[in-house]
């Protein structure tokens, strides 16, 4: 009777331990992996069977995880939801609790630690705070407008009473070069004017002025933009175009913004100079755009950041190009990838489809220098 009533206690307890919706792994005096349940297994990826017995740091091979234990074990004291990350079997967000088991005496006999995987609720998190910030882009949006837009208009406006003047008074001969000169400036305040349209209509419906365009042409014309400043850094210039690219069906000022805008970043990124490839190539229904450079690389700990509004690693920089690049390649059906190491350089591929409409997703590991 006594051993019925045992077993059934002992089948209650495992039924509630194997329901719990959280991982649990208990230890015991030695370190050795006493306990788990079937949520810890998915949670580390790990067999109950091939680590029973084993010490925690033969069992799990989590950093976050083994430092937690170690910090109970020395200080005694539990800890209470505790956010960790972990990389294996993919990347995940815990929350820890860890308990040291005392005896009568009050020495620690083991540990019984809880792990809720919270992955989703942080990218919920994450969610929210870009709404935040689109909430804060929109209440900037009318200040932008006004103060940006009124100083480009009297640029506009002086520029067109210098060009008058200087065919009125200066030779025909000496006029090219101003003349040639003015009318970048004026080309680039109308791009200034439909940057500063294309921020205030951010979050609103895509309106594509789509046109069969090659991309090699819209490199070269974004080029002629960005010479001087490459120049002034020292920056060279390697072009590997492929002859007789494919066209693409796309809204060329966009995609001019969004090539632009990745150039931009590349060169900042080369404040001693350095080396900026360009390459373009197809593949199947794509055309992509590789956009190298040798400069100091992005931080790992930014890399997951670089698409957030407002996000930036340089003081001067505003921290909205590549999400505007990002969000006009994704209009037209695109994706952006990006690779970087710190003090290495950054690697940037934009790809398009040549027709819109056409997308399937390809992993990283498909692109070759």
């Amino acid at each position: 009777m006594i051993e019925k009533v045992l077993l059934e206690r002992k089948d209650l307890l495992s039924a509630i331990l194997y329901s719990l919706g959280e991982g649990m792994v208990v230890t015991d005096r030695e370190d050795k992996v006493a306990l788990l349940n079937n949520h810890a297994e998915e949670v580390f990826g790990i067999k109950r069977e091939e680590i029973l017995g084993r010490k925690l740091t033969e069992s799990i091979n989590e950093l976050a995880v083994i430092n937690l234990f170690r910090q109970v074990r020395s200080e005694g004291k539990e800890i209470v939801n505790r956010e960790i990350g972990i990389t294996y079997p993919q990347s995940k967000t815990l929350s820890a609790t860890i308990t040291p088991l005392r005896s009568r005496e009050g020495n620690i006999e083991g540990m019984v630690a809880l792990f809720k995987d919270i992955s989703a609720v942080k990218r919920m998190e994450k969610e929210v705070e870009e709404v935040a910030r689109l909430t804060t882009l929109g209440s900037l949006s009318s200040w932008m407008a006004h103060e940006i837009r009124n100083p480009l208009n009297s640029i506009a406006i002086s520029l067109e009473l210098l060009q008058e003047e200087v065919e009125g008074l200066v030779k025909e001969e000496l006029r090219e070069e101003p003349l040639r000169l003015m009318k970048v400036i004026s080309d680039e305040i109308h791009r200034l004017n439909e940057s500063v349209h294309d921020f205030l209509s951010f979050d609103k419906p895509p309106s594509l002025n789509v046109e069969t365009t090659d991309i090699n042409q819209i490199l070269n014309g974004t080029l002629s933009l960005i010479q001087p400043e490459a120049v002034k850094r020292g920056v060279k210039i390697r072009k590997g175009y492929r002859k007789k690219l494919p066209t693409v069906q796309v809204d060329a000022k966009k995609i001019r913004q969004a090539i632009l805008n990745v150039i931009i970043n590349s060169i900042q990124a080369m404040p001693q100079g350095g080396e900026l490839h360009l390459i373009t190539r197809s593949r199947e229904n794509w055309v992509e755009i590789e956009i190298r450079d040798s400069g100091v690389g992005i931080p790992e700990k930014a890399q997951e950041k670089i698409f957030d509004f407002f996000f930036t690693t340089r003081e001067e920089g505003a921290g909205l190009g590549l999400s505007i690049t990002r969000k006009i390649v994704n209009e037209h059906g695109g994706d952006i990838q990006v690779e970087s190491k710190e003090n290495s350089g950054t690697r940037v591929i934009l790809r398009l489809p040549l027709y819109l409409g056409r997308h399937k997703s390809v992993a990283l590991d498909d692109y070759t220098n």
